[in-house]
């Protein structure tokens, strides 16, 4: 499918295909587009761990307001103890 890149786009492109690490602009272009799919992913997954970090805050917040909670010494304590 070929197709009219924009002056600055198509500058990128040739800069690209003149290192002579594409073999054309088809395989530049999957290239590109892979990277781009992987990086996607990346900030999904990252903002669900983001989301899931936000949500132990508001339990640990929650938790202290119903005075869930052992205070530190005792926590560093026993794990001493464990170690």
């Amino acid at each position: 499918m070929p197709y009219q890149f924009p002056p600055d786009v198509a500058l990128l492109v040739q800069q690209c295909m003149s290192t002579g690490n594409y073999p054309n602009e088809d395989d530049l272009l999957r290239q590109a587009l892979s990277a781009w799919e992987e990086f996607s992913l990346c900030t999904t997954q990252s903002t669900q761990e983001d989301e899931d970090t936000i949500q132990a805050i508001h339990e640990g917040i929650a938790d202290m307001e119903a005075s869930r909670m052992r205070p530190l010494d005792d926590l560093l304590a026993e794990a001493r103890k464990s170690a």
